[in-house]
Order: C-alpha cells, then structure tokens, then sequence
C-alpha cells in the first residue's frame, strides 16, 4: 500500500483551489487537478476518495484555518 505524502497533498490542495477558481466546480475535475499536480489519477485516489471528498476536505481546511485567525 502507497503511502501520504504531506508535500504532495499540500500541492494537490493548492492545485485544487486554482482549478476551482479558474474553471468553477462544474470545470473541475480529478483529471485536470491531477495533470495541474503533475501526478497520477490514481495517486488523488490515496488522499481523497473523490472530488467532493476532496473540496469538502479543502473547505473544512480553510474554516479551521479561519476560525483560528478570529
């Protein structure tokens, strides 16, 4: 079994936000965010199980970040 990599999550979410905004949720896909990250489909797959995993992840992410801020 393949290992997380914390690096290329973090990558892997700052892709996912410039695909979000760039091409909207509608535009966006697995694809297209693991061909911007430069890794494979299958490798998203080991940190998300899929798109929605992914965004509801990023957003939890970003809530917790702004909650510590206010």
């Amino acid at each position: 079994m393949r290992t997380r990599n914390a690096d290329k999550e973090e990558l892997v979410k700052q892709k996912a936000i410039e695909l979000l905004v760039k091409e909207g949720f509608q535009g966006f896909s697995m694809n297209k965010l693991a061909k911007a990250s430069g890794i494979s489909v299958a490798t998203l797959y080991i940190y998300y199980q899929d798109k929605d995993d992914l965004i509801k992840q990023i957003g939890i992410e970003i809530g917790k970040t702004f909650l510590k801020q206010h």
